[in-house]
């Protein structure tokens, strides 16, 4: 199953923002499910996405749909659901 989240569409308010709106959809993908995000570079550069992707437990995989929009699709790793929380950011520490 792959659920799609676009973050060219502007929200109101604080918690609304690009990288909120990113942060609370990586926590409701399950294992076996992909999630394809929709953005604009000028909103979230395609460096942060995939390191905001990579610490929650995802791969990313992003190309350019033009006009400084691009999709990526995050996978799930396998066993990222097991880990921790505590454990996730170890070596940074």
């Amino acid at each position: 199953m792959i659920r799609t989240l676009d973050l060219t569409k502007r929200e109101k308010g604080c918690a609304r923002g690009p990288v909120a709106r990113l942060v609370r959809a990586l926590g409701e993908i399950n294992q076996g499910e992909r999630l394809r995000v929709v953005f604009r570079e000028s909103d979230v550069p395609a460096r942060v996405l995939k390191a905001i992707a990579l610490s929650r437990g995802f791969e990313a995989s992003v190309s350019e749909v033009g006009g400084g929009v691009y999709e990526a699709i995050l996978t799930r790793v396998v066993g990222s659901r097991d880990e921790p929380e505590g454990e996730r950011c170890r070596g940074w520490m």
